[in-house]
């Protein structure tokens, strides 16, 4: 009896040393690691950060080549008794300073921005296609409307912008009751949502195109319409924001 309480003691003594203890035994099967990746992503590296770095290396270096070899000197300071004519936005707003001429003031300046800005913030929750997030234009169709909708764009704009300059809705509506309001209100929402009804259905017929597809289409031609309209405003406006060949442009008015 005196040789089995000592016998336990000592047990007890070695268990109360040890860090650690086994808590049960399992199968090993059971200690499989099941590893499952997100179907609809795709690795920050290489894939953004590569892009990101030739695109600010591409604009950079063409920064400094278009500084190098374009003249930009400083004008004289700002006198507010004498405006220059003709008196235009920063870069960046010429396109909307563009649109002033040919619509409303309010549609032109905060109705059509805002509705562009909520429509790219809502792109996300539109495209609900989860397949193929991560490539550029999705598709070899999605590339091709992508052209096709950059052409239609370039091409409604330069017929809208020769009609204004040699007929002029503005100019043709005067003599109207509440001309004013057609040519800058009515005129350019039917005009814009017309040709954009007429995009979407010549996509629909011809690709049978899906919502990601309108909607690369349609970010297209916002795209292209900014660079367009932004051109115009440099190149092509001269005093009193009158149309000029930029081989003909005057010299400023005051």
């Amino acid at each position: 009896m005196q040789l089995d309480i000592v016998g336990a003691q000592q047990e007890m003594a070695s268990r109360q040393q040890k860090t650690h203890r086994l808590l049960a035994v399992v199968r090993k099967e059971v200690l499989a690691v099941i590893e499952k990746e997100p179907e609809d992503t795709a690795p920050t590296w290489p894939n953004l950060v590569v892009i990101e770095f030739l695109a600010v290396a591409i604009f950079s270096i063409g920064l400094f080549v278009i500084s190098w070899l374009v003249n930009s000197p400083l004008g004289e300071l700002a006198n507010p008794d004498k405006t220059p004519n003709p008196s235009k936005a920063p870069w960046y707003f010429l396109n909307l300073q563009e649109m002033l001429l040919h619509m409303d003031a309010a549609l032109a300046g905060v109705i059509v921005p805002g509705i562009l800005i909520v429509f790219l913030m809502a792109i996300p929750y539109l495209d609900d296609v989860r397949e193929e997030r991560h490539r550029w234009f999705t598709s070899r169709q999605g590339l091709a409307i992508s052209i096709f909708s950059a052409l239609y764009t370039t091409a409604a704009l330069v017929l809208m912008e020769i009609f204004d300059i040699v007929v002029g809705i503005k100019r043709l509506l005067a003599g109207l009751p509440r001309g004013a309001d057609i040519a800058g209100w009515i005129v350019p929402i039917l005009l814009t949502g017309g040709l954009i009804a007429l995009l979407m259905a010549i996509l629909r017929r011809r690709w049978q195109a899906s919502r990601r597809d309108i909607l690369i289409a349609v970010f297209t031609g916002f795209f292209v319409s900014y660079i367009f309209l932004t051109i115009m405003g440099t190149a092509f406006r001269g005093p009193g924001l009158e149309f000029f060949w930029p081989w003909e442009m005057p010299a400023h008015v005051e």
